[in-house]
């Protein structure tokens, strides 16, 4: 049996590395040689039959989410909705989950989750109340980029179906407000210093979390103190099993007739689940709390019909449950951080049992010092992969506060929960206390990182992780020989490209920042920025979601200089953010340096402006700083958004124009720039647009398009492909990767499945 749920398992994940997904004929094939298989003696085809099912039930999914994608011609279309807030109301999330019941007049049928962007209608949406509301509804769509976030994937993971945006006064229809929100007012009415720990700690609501705090948590590697998880279940369910186990033995002794004397498990496995289920409603029922809730299930179930636990079995139907429950939620990094770390915890305590014979207490301190360190190790790689980061402050802070957490504060949050359900009165002075202690300590924990000991670790290679991770499994193995000098050979991949020398040939990024620009020129790990992208008034900036991150893959520390083509929100939004924390160089625009007869020498490259003139008075899109970058042999021209006026007076300045190898076209491809005289000067082997997918303008217009098309050039375009970058000197046909396409070319990443621009 355990054969075949691993069979199944791998068929679920081998469909999670597809570009596209199968068609319904060769699911429809599939579900034919699974049910022949299944009916064979011998065993090796029932686990392919296995292997079979899962092909078919992962595939089922991805079809069933591609089904709800909202199609692009209904986008920017206002549609109204019903349904209830499911996510918390604390006045810090810049978003919230929506569970539709009703779409224009049409019932849904079960509730679909939708991410929901309420605007300032001065209505409180807070959770469990249901609304009626204007909507305009998107797709799960999301910028793409190297070492940036998947927004779609992690929306995937999450279980939502769609985004929208409300777009004006909503009809309450219900005021139920859940006991979570109850619970999170009552906190949120007290003076606290640090309300959004205490929010995170006690019902797992982390919307409170500021930046630092944050970056507090990801470099101190204390992420997962702050998700209700197993450890939080766990401690509940002891606790609820030992106050059981005490009143179940009094009663026993009483010898009471309606209590049965024989067996008082099955009793107490019940209240433990109850009391957890319970607690994980309070928690929200997130992915880290049903994960460690499903693992509880079965083990109790394993107890139940055993009396024995077997480790490995349990992870395994773990993961069977997960999948047939919330199957693309293996898509988080949250799943494979817990699922690694539970491993881990099983091969540590099967492989060196030894350290558990030793006198107490040096057993106990040998065994967590050990077990720490391999979970350190373990987990290292999905780390630097998902946060870019490597911190040595995590083994010993979690050798340390682990314990105090679990033993202290954990038991003592519990309390104060209970009372804020309870006796709210009696419970402000625990809160109080609690808050005090934090804002103590996460002050501590953040001077500690400033004297260092993290790492920025980008760009490395999957294969150079994935030998790691096999040294990882011989340091395992019982009876392995050379265990410790196994595993530093392995870690030389990671060292040689971590501390490799810088390529000498450069690279133009244009990154996908949605309907906006942001052009990276990289060389030998060294970058300038033409454009920054677009930033809100939320404070959210694409400087820091996509710049930033991007620059860091390629194992750029700082940039040398922007340029500023001109100052609409979409160009220089993030202007102030890269200031303030990325860069260490002058900031050029066309409303000083930035124009006509300005060269500058940057490492083998020579940045020339071409427009606008050095005496002008224009403003706006025609003033845009027109940049050519060039190195002797190939050349790239950046344009700003400039008009066909510009583009006439470009030709007629610049008459012996040599052409270029690359060009981002003007003004995202909107009919007003790309004459067909200017398209002819530039003669531009490759034409990139940096537009936002499905975007209100509808760039690149179709005309432009047909123009550059006539004129031979192979176009690419930020909203289908996501980031594309341009390599010099390699042959034209390899010149040009595209993130969604050749780094990132997954289903699940790229939903529904972008057309590719003709020609490419």
């Amino acid at each position: 049996m355990d054969k075949s749920v691993c069979s199944f398992i791998a068929g679920c994940f081998c469909i999670l590395l597809l570009p596209s997904l199968p068609p319904w004929w060769v699911i429809t094939l599939c579900i034919g040689f699974a049910v022949v298989f299944l009916f064979t003696t011998t065993t090796m085809a029932r686990q392919f039959a296995a292997a079979l099912l899962g092909v078919v039930w992962m595939a089922s999914v991805g079809h069933w989410h591609l089904y709800w994608q909202y199609p692009n011609t209904l986008l920017r279309q206002i549609t109204w909705i019903e349904g209830s807030v499911a996510s918390l109301h604390t006045g810090n999330e810049a978003a919230l989950e929506f569970h539709i019941e009703r779409w224009s007049a049409r019932q849904v049928y079960p509730a679909k989750r939708i991410r929901l962007y309420w605007m300032d209608t001065g209505q409180t949406p807070r959770q469990g109340s249901r609304w009626r509301c204007p909507v305009r509804l998107s797709g799960l769509k999301g910028t793409a980029n190297r070492g940036g976030f998947h927004f779609q994937q992690w929306l995937l993971s999450h279980g939502f179906h769609a985004k929208g945006a409300v777009t004006g006064h909503c009809l309450p229809l219900a005021a139920d407000i859940s006991l979570r929100q109850q619970i999170a007012d009552r906190l949120l009415a007290q003076s606290l210093r640090r309300p959004g720990w205490l929010l995170a700690l006690m019902i797992g609501e982390r919307s409170g979390f500021t930046d630092a705090d944050w970056h507090v948590l990801q470099y101190t590697g204390l992420s997962h103190m702050v998700a209700i998880s197993g450890l939080h279940l766990g401690l509940v369910a002891t606790v609820i099993g030992s106050c059981w186990y005490c009143c179940y033995a009094a009663l026993c002794r009483l010898r009471l007739r309606c209590v049965d004397t024989s067996d008082g498990r099955v009793g107490r496995i019940w209240v433990m689940l109850s009391g957890c289920a319970l607690y994980a409603t309070v928690a929200g029922w997130s992915t880290p709390t049903l994960r460690a809730f499903v693992m509880l299930v079965i083990a109790c179930l394993f107890l139940l019909r055993t009396q024995r636990l077997v480790p490995g079995r349990l992870l395994l139907w773990c993961l069977l449950v997960i999948l047939l429950i919330q199957p693309l939620s293996v898509l988080s990094v949250s799943f494979w951080l817990s699922i690694v770390a539970v491993a881990v915890l099983i091969a540590q305590h099967w492989r060196f049992k030894r350290f558990y014979s030793l006198p107490r207490p040096w057993g106990v301190i040998v065994a967590a010092l050990w077990m720490q360190a391999v979970l350190w190790l373990a987990l290292m790689p999905l780390s630097a992969h998902h946060f870019g980061i490597v911190s040595a402050w995590s083994w010993p802070l979690n050798i340390v506060l682990v314990p105090l957490f679990a033993c202290l504060l954990l038991p003592a949050i519990l309390i104060a929960l209970v009372l804020m359900v309870v006796v709210p009165g009696w419970a402000s002075v625990m809160v109080a206390a609690l808050d005090s202690m934090i804002a103590r300590g996460v002050p501590w924990l953040d001077q500690l990182i400033g004297y260092g000991g993290t790492a920025q670790w980008t760009g490395l290679p999957w294969w150079a992780w994935l030998i790691w991770a096999a040294g990882l499994v011989w340091l395992c193995v019982p009876g392995a020989r050379w265990r410790f000098s196994v595993l530093c050979l392995c870690a030389l991949p990671l060292l040689s490209f971590r501390f490799s020398a810088p390529l000498p040939q450069w690279q133009v990024h244009v990154l996908d920042v949605g309907q906006g620009l942001a052009v990276a020129i990289e060389t030998r790990q060294r970058a300038m920025l033409y454009d920054t992208g677009a930033a809100y008034p939320s404070g959210f900036a694409l400087a820091q979601a996509v710049v930033q991150p991007a620059l860091a893959h390629q194992g750029v520390a700082s940039l040398d200089g922007i340029v500023i083509s001109h100052f609409d929100n979409d160009h220089a939004g993030g202007l102030e953010w890269l200031r303030e924390h990325f860069l260490h160089g002058p900031v050029l625009s066309s409303r000083d340096v930035c124009r006509r007869g300005m060269r500058l020498r940057w490492y083998q490259l020579t940045l020339q402006a071409l427009w606008p003139p050095q005496q002008h008075h224009l403003t706006g899109n025609p003033s845009s700083c027109v940049l050519l970058i060039d190195d002797g042999q190939q050349r790239v021209l950046l344009t700003g958004d400039i008009d066909q006026a510009a583009e006439a007076q470009l030709i007629a300045d610049y008459p012996d124009f040599a052409g270029v190898d690359v060009l981002v076209a003007p003004h995202h491809g909107s009919s007003t720039s790309s004459s067909p005289a200017f398209i002819r000067w530039a003669s531009a082997q490759h034409v990139i647009f940096s537009q936002g997918l499905a975007n209100r303008w509808g760039f690149p217009r179709q005309q432009v398009v047909d123009r550059y098309v006539r004129a031979g050039s192979q176009l690419w375009a930020t909203g289908q492909h996501g980031q594309i970058t341009w390599t010099a000197g390699k042959p034209q046909a390899d010149s040009m990767t595209s993130y969604r396409f050749h780094h990132y070319p997954f289903w699940f990443a790229n939903l529904p499945a972008p057309e590719r621009t003709q020609q490419n």
